[in-house]
């Protein structure tokens, strides 16, 4: 039997009509139904999107800091501190990430995003592309990161087969994604923010995931559940926009009281990892074979 979470909106940004979203019986995988077309994904994403903004207000500034901190150091550890490997980040965003690798000594970086905006750094190669069209690169990379993207695009199977095919014999592929089974999710229903509608076409379980990584050949080599504050804090907001005498108007997505909603959201998120199987988000590490 299917089931469905109907009439997800987009609180956020309010840029698209409601979605509805299907569980697959045999995987759990929650897929929008029926799919958006192609031609209207580039405006789900306004200039006004987060990850597009290089400031994105003091505490989720302070939040990303401490998980691109994390991100760098294990990375550091997964490939032995060889700073020279060549890493490509697809859907970079406004290149927040591939900067903290380069403070942390790693030369050989590359990002892509279909934005369309533009920035430049002197140790990173960045492409306006959106890789479900347009590889933007001809090599091979050590590590190839895709961290809360995987979920956006309309044929993930093909885009991580690309990224496979894109990958050195024995290099990462690395992927942080909302987890289609998290606490969260059943706690909010459809105000939960990890569907992030309508840009989120893919929620993914760890059942779903591991068989497409199977079915491409690729290794998994790491794996656990990541805590989100801001699945927390968000959902609580998309409550609230959904409130008439509560709604308020959004900066970047985000309304003005969210941060005091974080920080009371921080230690839930993080026991809500200790306690259950049901962490917010799923971390994978991949690996090609040699």
């Amino acid at each position: 039997m299917r089931s469905f979470v109907l009439g997800v909106k987009d609180f956020e940004y309010e840029t698209y009509h409601p979605v509805d979203y299907e569980k697959c019986a045999a995987c759990g995988v929650l897929m929008q139904n029926p799919l958006p077309p192609a031609s209207l994904v580039p405006t789900f994403y306004p200039a006004t999107y987060r990850n597009y903004l290089k400031e994105d207000g003091a505490l989720f500034s302070f939040l990303k800091c401490a998980q691109e901190y994390l991100f760098v150091r294990f990375l550091e550890k997964e490939m032995e501190a060889n700073r020279g490997i060549q890493i490509l980040e697809i859907g970079c965003g406004n290149g927040a990430l591939l900067r903290a690798l380069g403070r942390r000594g790693f030369t050989n970086l590359s990002g892509c995003d279909f934005s369309g905006s533009t920035w430049e750094e002197p140790y990173i190669r960045f492409r306006a592309t959106n890789v479900e069209t347009e590889f933007p690169f001809e090599e091979q990379f050590d590590a190839i990161l895709m961290v809360n993207v995987i979920e956006h695009f309309l044929n993930p199977v093909a885009v991580l087969e690309t990224c496979r095919d894109h990958l050195t014999p024995g290099g990462k592929l690395i992927i942080i994604t909302p987890h289609a089974d998290s606490l969260a999710l059943r706690v909010f229903g459809l105000y939960w923010a990890g569907f992030h509608a309508p840009r989120h076409v893919y929620v993914f379980t760890k059942k779903s995931l591991e068989a497409i990584a199977e079915k491409l050949y690729l290794q998994k080599r790491t794996f656990c559940f990541t805590a989100d504050v801001g699945q927390w804090s968000l959902s609580v907001q998309n409550i609230l926009q959904n409130k008439v005498w509560a709604r308020t108007t959004l900066t970047n997505g985000l309304a003005w009281y969210v941060a005091v909603v974080s920080m009371a959201c921080i230690p839930i998120a993080f026991l809500q990892n200790l306690m259950t199987v049901r962490g917010a988000g799923l971390f994978y590490v991949f690996e090609k074979h040699k």
